[in-house]
């Protein structure tokens, strides 16, 4: 048997398994409110095969690291190509971390709250496959909720229909390509991904997600494919088929082995396709209070058209740290109501959100008594003047 189809026979194995596990619901004790309907379920007996995993050594053989244990994975390591595919991630790597994560670290440790970044749950929506920036800037959140347009995808599919190594080759290019634009710049180009993942290799977000947590030394204990029913209730997808609300639950364990949940769900997050969808509407109110990370937004909620989305996290959201392209500036210029940080300079947006300039904003960082703080490495769409915004609610 070729070593492809058994990698995809161990992938399509372990997925099984993990979709008809049984599991179980535990209360969170300092989950807000109390008696909310989301709750972790109990994955102890998981974290501790995490670095064992067929799943963990999945992410890292697409991840271009090394195997942990000899397994037939470790094999292709000796292939030119998997050779290949790691020599052009390390390099993305080193450079993004010289330029902007090693600095992005040391500023998030200096200037986001701890209780932000140790968090019971952050709230990401129009985040793509970005688990990357969340989990550098709040590594020690127990549950990361993400919400995008791009498809959840699945990892049998990868090299499901392979002849060899030209299938391994195409999907290799396929996620080197979807990477440069956040390499490069910390942020995905939405029309970039919806053709980057309408590939056969590379059909979802899922394979990113892996890729990043892997990559920011996370071990894959499990992966489980859900979706949002009617009533607003996570369920178990086992047919894994495309489902209104669809996402995926990955449970990953830290370098510190404390165990985290990402979970991912495909979903139009305007107020057209909310007024249809009470079920997700459900969910996230359910969330309780959150902490909320808005980054290259594309300036939606600005719009009329995004309010429902904006509301739920101007009244559930205890932090929020952005960049100008989340919420307007004047939902919290309100001093009796929240606290306010500013960093970077503010600068009007890229052309193609040329309409977005926000005058108000722009005074707020020219007021004297603001205190800004600098920034010293690139974010969001400015990238060479970039801004972020921390917001307290007192």
């Amino acid at each position: 048997m070729r070593i492809f189809n058994l990698i995809l026979l161990l992938v399509v194995v372990g997925v099984y398994c993990s979709s008809n596990a049984p599991t179980k619901n535990v209360a969170d004790k300092n989950q807000t409110p109390s008696d909310t309907l989301v709750k972790p379920r109990d994955v102890s007996d998981l974290a501790g095969q995490a670095r064992t995993s067929t799943f963990n050594n999945f992410a890292r053989f697409i991840a271009g690291l090394p195997q942990l244990q000899e397994d037939n994975f470790s094999q292709t390591e000796h292939d030119s190509l998997w050779i290949k595919h790691a020599q052009k991630l390390n390099s993305k790597w080193n450079l993004m971390t010289s330029k902007r994560t090693a600095k992005l670290n040391v500023w998030a440790a200096q200037e986001v709250p701890s209780s932000m970044r140790s968090s019971e749950v952050l709230f990401y929506p129009f985040s793509g496959a970005d688990i990357l920036n969340a989990n550098l800037l709040f590594p020690n959140t127990k549950s990361y909720y993400m919400f995008g347009l791009e498809p959840v995808g699945h990892l049998p599919d990868v090299l499901l229909n392979n002849s060899g190594r030209d299938s391994l080759k195409s999907y290799f290019n396929a996620l080197n390509v979807s990477l440069n634009a956040i390499t490069n710049f910390s942020f995905f180009r939405t029309k970039s991904m919806a053709v980057d993942f309408k590939a056969d290799e590379l059909n979802g977000t899922i394979h990113l997600l892996l890729l990043f947590l892997a990559r920011n030394g996370n071990d894959i204990a499990d992966i489980r494919y859900v979706y949002i029913d009617d009533q607003g209730k996570q369920q178990d997808n086992i047919g894994q088929k495309v489902k209104k609300n669809d996402g995926v639950e990955i449970v990953f364990v830290d370098s510190a082995h404390q165990t985290h949940f990402v979970t991912y769900y495909s979903v139009n997050l305007d107020n057209a396709h909310m007024a249809k969808n009470a079920g997700m509407g459900s969910y996230i109110k359910n969330l309780g209070g959150f902490n909320t990370y808005l980054k290259a937004a594309s300036y939606l909620m600005h719009n009329a058209s995004f309010s429902m989305i904006r509301a739920n996290i101007l009244d559930q959201t205890k932090y929020l740290l952005q960049d100008d392209s989340g919420i307007p500036y004047r939902f919290f210029n309100d001093k009796n109501k929240w606290n306010s940080s500013f960093y970077g300079v503010y600068v009007p947006p890229i052309h193609l959100f040329a309409n977005y300039m926000q005058n108000d904003l722009k005074a707020a960082y020219n007021d004297s008594t603001a205190n800004t703080k600098p920034l010293n490495f690139g974010i969001g769409y400015n990238f060479k003047q970039s801004n972020l915004m921390l917001f307290e609610k007192k």
